[in-house]
């Protein structure tokens, strides 16, 4: 096991690497065998919010606090550039206040996603995607007016390197807004977290499993892909029918219920990849951001909009609210603390 070369390894990881041999990938990206078709008839992607139901006032693409912190860091700011736009958040969200919104993502699969999900949202700005790189942003220095991450910097393999170029391609004093997962919350057990998975295609299986490690704060996805000629347990093959039937949402299914063991996966495994990047707290994001020559780093603590609107609702008051219930998100986005000591993983920060 001294030759597995990663830190603090699972007991799935150990026997992934007796199986077999993966090679490393750049950084937390879903490469291209994972397509995305399926998310394109959620109906919650598309559908105006109802003021009247709690969880429509954190809607991913429409409405919610996150989308109106994003949308507060970057008002009167016209070109914005949205990295690890995946999907397409806050991408969308952003165009609907009439900003012009590149979105770029490593991921050909999530990049093709959001080009066909701008087709049934109508912004009211300008929203293009593509793909790039992680080892170069092609746009020319102070090109931008501004730039958003929403759980990004905790996909990518250089974190430095990607700043580096936010820096160069941000116009003087622009800001720049980072939402990451804070990581100083969650037991102190190892791992952390973990999750192994079975996704399904016409003509593909593939073993998804990914975890989450302390000490340092580290992430690893496995992508591996299984022998599709047949040779799948009849479990399996049962399970990929019922799951692509639906057609609709991730053709995915945890591995704890299928019914199979790892060991009975692994025996058909065929090309394997695995990619790892850090996590952060509050401080080492701090420190990050300082060393790349950020300025002006503010952390903010986000409300939740569906206990806002729960809360409302339990007063009686949801009917007496606007249909668009963007503006009362955006008062309480802005009312929320606000400072300059490392409390939180939302934070903006400006170019010198």
């Amino acid at each position: 096991m001294s030759s597995i070369p990663i830190m603090k390894p699972t007991e799935t990881e150990k026997l992934i690497w007796t199986r077999n041999t993966p090679k490393r990938t750049g950084g937390l990206v879903r490469n291209e065998a994972f397509v995305f078709r399926h998310v394109l008839q959620w109906p919650e992607w598309f559908r105006e919010p109802d003021k009247l139901n709690p969880d429509d006032w954190e809607r991913k693409l429409l409405a919610g606090c996150r989308g109106e912190w994003f949308a507060h860091i970057v008002e009167g700011r016209i070109r914005i550039l949205d990295v690890g736009s995946g999907f397409g958040f806050p991408s969308f969200y952003l165009a609907r206040y009439g900003h012009e919104v590149v979105g770029v993502d490593p991921s050909t699969s999530e990049i093709a996603t959001a080009n066909k999900l701008a087709s049934n949202i109508k912004p009211r700005g300008k929203v293009s995607f593509r793909v790039i790189e992680e080892s170069s942003f092609p746009f020319p220095d102070n090109s931008f007016d501004a730039a958003t991450l929403s759980t990004s910097l905790e996909c990518v393999a250089d974190p430095e390197f990607t700043l580096g170029e936010l820096k160069r391609v941000l116009k003087p004093g622009s800001p720049l807004a980072i939402e990451e997962e804070d990581r100083s919350v969650g037991p102190d057990t190892h791992p952390v977290w973990e999750k192994s998975s079975l996704t399904f295609f016409d003509d593909a299986a593939w073993l998804w499993y990914e975890l989450r490690i302390k000490n340092p704060h580290m992430d690893r996805r496995y992508m591996i892909q299984l022998d599709a000629s047949g040779t799948l347990a009849p479990s399996i093959r049962e399970l990929k029918q019922i799951i692509l039937s639906k057609n609709r949402g991730l053709p995915t299914i945890d591995i704890a219920d299928t019914g199979v063991s790892l060991q009975e996966i692994l025996s058909v495994a065929g090309n394997a990849q695995y990619s790892e990047a850090r996590g952060y707290d509050p401080s080492s994001l701090c420190q990050l951001l300082n060393d790349t020559g950020f300025s002006d780093i503010r952390f903010y603590s986000l409300p939740n909009g569906r206990e806002f609107a729960s809360s409302l609702k339990s007063y009686g008051l949801l009917e007496s609210m606007p249909d668009d219930v963007r503006g009362i998100l955006r008062a309480l986005v802005e009312s929320a603390p606000r400072h300059k000591t490392p409390d939180s993983t939302v934070v903006s920060c400006r170019t010198p």
